[in-house]
């Protein structure tokens, strides 16, 4: 795979993490959708690859927490 592929993998996982986190309604119907593909269409996905995006959506969680307590001081 090339540096490109690489680091736009990198940046999808990223984005997804960001919007499960400030759209946690989604956040289930996210990982379905994603489950799906891996099992009902046998798409290949790297265990660590789906830890790598719930650590992102946490890291999404912290920062606006963060924000939030931030601009209310």
């Amino acid at each position: 795979m090339s540096l490109k592929g690489t680091l736009t993998i990198e940046r999808i996982k990223d984005v997804v993490g960001e919007i499960m986190g400030s759209c946690r309604d989604l956040k289930y119907e996210i990982l379905n959708k994603i489950m799906r593909g891996v099992i009902f269409e046998q798409r290949r996905l790297r265990e660590s690859f789906m830890q790598e995006i719930l650590r992102a959506q946490e890291n999404a969680v912290y920062k606006s927490s963060l924000e939030e307590y931030l601009l209310r001081r």
